[in-house]
């Protein structure tokens, strides 16, 4: 009886020493989709050769935004090229954004990249090359990755010890209160 009084406390401790106690974050997310912000130091070429050494799929990339260092005169040659690009055309977006800084006088290209597969990416490296594109090194770099729902955890964890990962989340579903 003495011995089972010993485990029973010593049963009860352990579960009082357990350091999860942290709340279960319960809000509703978009199964299967994890989000990655990647490092600003980080070129896209790497972010591509992250994602595929993991065997994830590339679902949308944003914020590797670049500058030309064409004249700015090639305005509409690069907007031209963009155009085609399929993987830049999707989900209500036309062929990426291109335009003159005011300031710095260069040509600047923003644009959003979906459904990225090997063919898309080869193709967008090349099209860096062909526009002479280079990083801006936006702190706003960030994946969102297709991954077997309910694994979303286990991805997330695993990307967060990369270091060129600053922070990976499940893609929440966020909702409004209204004002009263």
């Amino acid at each position: 009886m003495k011995q089972k009084a010993i485990l029973l406390v010593l049963t009860l401790f352990v579960i009082a020493c357990n350091d999860d106690n942290s709340p279960v974050d319960d809000r509703p997310f978009v199964p299967g989709d994890v989000i990655i912000g990647i490092k600003s130091t980080t070129s896209i070429g790497s972010a591509f050769d992250l994602m595929n050494e993991k065997g994830v799929i590339i679902d949308q990339m944003s914020g590797f935004f670049n500058y030309s260092t064409l004249p700015t005169d090639s305005l509409d040659y690069i907007i031209n090229e963009l155009r085609d690009k399929i993987y830049l055309n999707k989900r209500g977006f036309d062929g990426g954004s291109a335009f003159i800084h005011a300031i710095e006088n260069r040509i600047v290209v923003t644009e959003f990249l979906f459904e990225m597969d090997l063919d898309a990416q080869q193709d967008w490296l090349a099209t860096m090359d062909l526009l002479k594109l280079n990083d801006l090194g936006n702190d706003t770099k960030n994946v969102v990755i297709k991954v077997a729902p309910g694994t979303e955890r286990d991805w997330i964890r695993l990307f967060k010890a990369d270091l060129n990962v600053t922070w990976a989340e499940l893609n929440y579903i966020g909702g409004f209160e209204p004002l009263d």
